[in-house]
């Protein structure tokens, strides 16, 4: 990691954008903070506030961080606002709104706000933040929207913030979308997030939901309930048409019922080639054909895009503060990041190093135009004969420390 000598473009060029939320000090933390997360190979506040040549005592980042008084909700507000600025990154009719939710792993005691959760990729119960959060996409760009933390039943922060099911808080999070005004026709989500409340919310709103039948779920054929997984074992080959979406063909069958407790909806049942098990699907738009529905549901899978993305460049997971504030702060900023990165790659304002098509790359090209001014720097110093020897030893140093 090479020290920082001044912020890098995509932060600098658009914090004016957000000067009327911070005080003056505060808007250069703010900096200071967002190009940690973005440049920095940890996300220690210590770390992010040394990768900078001229650095303050950490405690200031801390600070800003913990304690300073800003809101990180208007913070949210005011990126989605920018991202709506630029054609390429603004919402879309033709776009959709993902709801998942996702664990960040936390070791440790008294962090506020983790739990004991399951997390089915290592098959234990692991400590961690639990959250449910929305995200846009379209056929070109996607990014984080907004979330919400999910507190266990009976902790003390659900008692402190009130307790709401997993289901609760992805209506929150739809009604978040629709207060804003997304133009965007069809939310997505897996079957957990699957129930009559939320189709009911989404229908309300007169917009389509598409996501996964469990294999148990029960659908009406000829007057009687059966379950999804039985009927779809009594259908032919001749049954099926073939649909194919990019590289991968699928066999489908789709059909009008009624699914228990959701009323009268199609479902889809869609065999992919080499995979034994069908995967079901349901959407509330009658008039849907198998290759929409699909095409539709396979955008879901941007928001798993994003938390690795971000977990494994920006530090989504990785912050190291205990009281809750903090931690929101944190991953609103990790949300700012994310989109000022994706705003840099529409733009073509990320560098001339390479084509930025994954967060990896797009930090990449940010510390290529960090070590571009590094450079410079270095040139102007020795152009003016300052002490050489001076000049590599403080380099020396502060790279040794990062």
């Amino acid at each position: 990691m090479i020290p920082v000598i001044e912020f890098p473009s995509l932060v600098q060029n658009t914090a004016c954008f957000f000067s009327s939320l911070f005080y003056k000090r505060q808007s250069k933390h703010c900096k200071e903070y967002v190009t940690g997360l973005i440049i920095s190979h940890k996300y220690t506040i210590n770390t992010m506030n040394s990768v900078f040549m001229q650095s303050n005592d950490q405690s200031a980042l801390n600070k800003f961080l913990t304690s300073s008084d800003w809101d990180e909700k208007a913070v949210n507000d005011k990126r989605l606002e920018l991202l709506q600025q630029n054609k390429k990154t603004k919402w879309k009719p033709y776009g959709i709104v993902a709801i998942d939710d996702t664990l960040c792993h936390k070791t440790g005691k008294d962090i506020e706000g983790a739990g004991k959760f399951y997390d089915h990729a290592e098959h234990k119960n692991v400590l961690a933040h639990n959250l449910v959060t929305s995200h846009y996409t379209d056929n070109e760009m996607s990014y984080p929207i907004d979330f919400r933390l999910y507190h266990k039943d009976g902790s003390n922060t659900a008692k402190q913030y009130g307790f709401r099911t997993k289901i609760e808080l992805a209506i929150e999070l739809i009604r978040d979308c629709m207060s804003r005004d997304m133009p965007v026709n069809a939310f997505v989500f897996d079957s957990w997030f699957l129930s009559k409340e939320v189709a009911k919310v989404i229908n309300d709103y007169e917009k389509v939901y598409v996501a996964p039948l469990k294999s148990n779920r029960l659908v009406m054929v000829n007057g009687k309930y059966i379950p999804i997984a039985k009927f779809a074992k009594k259908l032919k080959a001749k049954d099926f048409n073939k649909v194919k979406i990019k590289d991968s063909v699928y066999k489908t069958y789709t059909f009008i019922t009624r699914v228990s407790k959701l009323g009268k909806v199609r479902v889809l049942i869609s065999y992919e080639r080499g995979v034994k098990n069908p995967s079901l699907f349901v959407t509330n738009e009658l008039n849907w054909e198998e290759k929409r529905i699909l095409k539709t549901y396979l955008k879901r899978f941007t928001i798993d895009t994003f938390y690795k993305e971000a977990k494994q460049n920006l530090g989504f997971g990785s912050y190291q503060v205990r009281k809750l504030k903090g931690i929101m702060r944190h991953w609103y900023l990790v949300f700012l990041a994310y989109s000022l990165l994706k705003l840099g790659a529409a733009t073509g304002k990320l560098g001339r190093w390479t084509d930025a098509k994954t967060i990896g790359k797009a930090c990449r090209d940010v510390i290529m135009e960090s070590l571009d001014s590094l450079v410079r720097w270095l040139y102007e110093k020795f152009r003016c004969n300052m002490n050489i020897g001076g000049i590599m030893e403080l380099l020396t140093l502060k790279i040794a420390k990062l």
